[in-house]
């Protein structure tokens, strides 16, 4: 009787420390997912002025995140397989320890660039110089202590904390843009991530302790069990694949999302929270993921985007009764639908990846084998998309390639899922595939087919020069095209070059404040972003025009392919820089007039709209000199941001808005002007088309931009 009470009570023993040790294992995989998510937009954010407010610095720090999750992949590979228990808590006790000494997570002021340096290279390395270390141990989490799961409780399956991790994931990317950054500034947000890594490491430390006296006959078995499982190539090519093409088109659709809307946390969120969820739900059961539905999706999905691209697929029909080229097109011009597609069409994808990826996954024993193909999988597509396609490509082709690569993915899974189903059934889903297929490329084909006179692609984003013949009442011209935007337009005629067109056209706010500043005998006019020079044109002969471009090959194409600035009459300067950046090594009081027109394509550098930016206009211009901004935008309402910023500098506003003219290539503009100077915004309010005096009562509803906070939600679509 004793006999068996003892061990009853050795049995409850063991029953308890197995479930403190299940506890404990995923409070460390949630809490490290939790962190290691977290930092990811709170070292973005923390740099993204610094780099221009460009899409590709988010990309850039995808790509460091999923490189050093590789590392740490690998790393914990090699401790589950090379090391013993007691030597892998040891290395890792001793890495913790020095990590934590590297720690809070805080931008030093000595890597903010001074101009003409790699981006992409001084993102990595300052990124690797703040938070490598306890990133690559964060990162190496989930596998490391599912390998110690499997080891310290054979017979049970450690997938399910893959699925857990993820959650976690998920809570960091939710909580960032609703609770963090709005309740904490930056400082704030490095001390609460400190503080929550140091839970982290006790709890990791905890498991690790639990782990490394754990039995070694059963490592052994368990090893001999893994080497002697037989792994086909197939399933080894899927676990590099999958996560490749998941890995791409999350990334594509960041950028096409970004550079369409804004650079700001909540449009890079978005994808990275569905391309988690589709982890989460695929590694948490078989259940939620049916090839057939997901498949069929993405062929549809895909096929959608396809037709809103491809307007001239009404003409392949021989009437067009409901209009199908104009419904594509208004499809096509809602951006809140074109988001919501994107958005779709990356979680069927993601699903179809993902799923795939777990319906060939190994037995326990290969675990951080199979973590680690993931990890690879997943950097090689955030390579090919952030290092690869810029240097290969002058526009968004990954995009394009992507969706097809998908595509025909989708087609194989449906035809072979329908293969000995009957002759009826595969002929008609062979019939509709193929034909969806042949859409699908001749769509994307056609949208690459673009007529240029020069393209290139950077760090910034994409540019082409194309020249447009005479149609209708638009005259011939040349134009600079960043993104889906037009960027600057000079008429062919060569009489004409000196016309001001665009958003900078004779009737335009921007030409109305020129007009007052050349009561002066001579300006100095500061302007952030070149285009194509356009403003130069209204130069005189002691003037002075100094511009801020932070993409090159903005002012390569500048003065290659069109004559503002070269037949100006005005002194000209271009300084290589970001905006922000080159204004803050200024000395006070320097411009007349300063224009703030940065904008690439439709998204918006968030970071040159806040209180903090426009304290640096303030600084820059002359006691009686004014500040343009240019908002114009196809999807947002940024006026009441401007309206907000300059009640709280106690600065006057005037806005202008302006309707095209297609005789001089002019489009329609709202420009917004701020000053100090009372008896100067008199003198503009007098002048003819002079604007009106925007409510500051109906601004109100969007909260005040700062660097460490900005609304999107507030200004979209009005």
């Amino acid at each position: 009787m004793e006999k068996k009470t003892a061990t009853s009570e050795k049995s409850d023993v063991r029953t308890t420390t197995d479930g403190l040790f299940r506890v404990s294992s995923a409070a460390a995989i949630f809490t490290g997912a939790l962190l290691l998510f977290l930092v990811q937009p709170i070292m973005s954010k923390m740099i993204l002025p610094w780099f221009g407010g460009a899409p590709n610095v988010w990309t850039t720090c995808m790509l460091f995140f999923q490189t050093v999750l590789v590392l740490g992949y690998l790393y914990a590979h090699i401790l589950a397989t090379r090391l013993s228990p007691k030597s892998q808590f040891g290395l890792h006790c001793l890495l913790l320890f020095v990590s934590v000494l590297s720690l809070p997570i805080l931008v030093n002021e000595s890597w903010k660039p001074e101009g003409g340096e790699d981006p992409v290279l001084q993102i990595l390395m300052l990124l690797s110089a703040t938070v490598g270390l306890p990133y690559f141990l964060l990162s190496s989490t989930g596998p490391l202590v599912q390998s110690w799961f499997a080891a310290r409780l054979p017979g049970q399956s450690p997938y399910r904390l893959y699925a857990l991790s993820n959650v976690g994931s998920m809570l960091a990317l939710i909580s960032f843009p609703f609770l963090v950054e709005v309740l904490l500034d930056s400082n704030g947000q490095s001390w609460m991530w400190t503080l929550i890594y140091g839970f982290y490491s006790a709890v990791i430390l905890f498991v690790g302790w639990q782990y490394k006296n754990v039995n070694g006959t059963i490592l052994s078995e368990n090893k001999a069990e893994s080497e002697g499982q037989s792994i086909s190539r197939m399933h080894v090519t899927g676990w590099f694949l999958f996560p490749a093409m998941a890995s791409v088109m999350f990334l594509a659709i960041t950028n096409y999302l970004c550079q369409d809307v804004a650079v700001i946390p909540f449009l890079w969120i978005s994808p990275l929270a569905i391309y988690l969820l589709s982890f989460i739900l695929c590694f948490d059961h078989p259940r939620w993921y049916n090839r057939r539905f997901f498949a069929s999706l993405s062929v549809l999905g895909i096929t959608y985007i396809s037709l809103l691209y491809y307007r001239d697929i009404a003409d392949i029909f021989l009437f067009n009764p409901i209009g199908l080229e104009n419904l594509l097109t208004d499809l096509y011009d809602n951006m809140l639908l074109r988001f919501v597609v994107a958005l779709g069409v990356l979680f069927s994808i993601c699903m179809m990846c993902h799923g795939e990826l777990t319906r060939c996954k190994p037995e326990a024993g290969r675990l951080t084998q199979f973590y680690l193909s993931i990890s690879v999988g997943g950097a090689l597509g955030g390579l090919f998309v952030s290092v690869v396609c810029p240097l290969v490509f002058t526009g968004y082709v990954e995009y394009h390639l992507g969706l097809v690569a998908a595509f025909l993915i989708a087609a194989v899974i449906l035809i072979r899922e329908v293969i000995g189903k009957g002759n009826l059934k595969q002929a008609c889903i062979t019939l509709v595939v193929g034909l969806a297929a042949g859409l699908n490329g001749g769509a994307q084909w056609d949208i690459l087919q673009v007529d240029r006179i020069a393209a290139s692609r950077n760090f910034y984003g994409t540019l082409r020069v194309v020249q447009k013949d005479e149609v209708g009442g638009m005259p011939a011209q040349r134009r600079l095209v960043h993104g889906r935007i037009i960027h600057g337009v000079q008429l062919a005629d060569t009489g004409q070059h000196g016309t001001p067109t665009s958003y900078y056209n004779a009737e335009s706010g921007v030409a109305t404040t020129l007009k007052l500043m050349h009561e002066r005998e001579a300006i100095h006019v500061g302007v952030v972003g070149l285009g194509v020079g356009t403003l130069a044109t209204y130069g005189r002969e002691d003037d002075q025009y100094t511009f801020f471009e932070i993409n090159p090959a903005v002012v390569d194409y500048a003065n290659e392919h069109f004559t503002f600035l070269s037949k100006t009459k005005a002194q000209v300067n271009t300084i290589v820089a970001d905006g922000r950046l080159g204004l803050e090594s200024l000395d006070e009081e320097v411009f007349d007039l300063l224009v703030i027109d940065a904008f690439s394509s439709d998204s918006i550098p968030a970071h040159l709209l806040t209180v903090e930016a426009m304290e640096i206009y303030q600084r820059v211009a002359k006691d009686d000199g004014l500040i343009a901004l240019h908002l114009s935008n196809n999807h947002l309402n940024l006026l009441p941001v401007v309206v907000n910023a300059a009640d709280h500098l106690r600065l006057a506003v005037r806005a202008f808005k302006t309707p095209g003219n297609p005789e001089v290539a002019a489009d329609n503009a709202l420009w917004v002007v701020v000053g100090e100077d009372q008896n100067m915004m008199q003198q503009l309010r007098t002048m003819g088309g002079g604007g009106y005096t925007p409510s500051v009562q109906d601004a109100k509803h969007v909260p005040l931009w700062t660097d460490k906070y900005s609304s999107l939600w507030h200004v979209l679509g009005e």
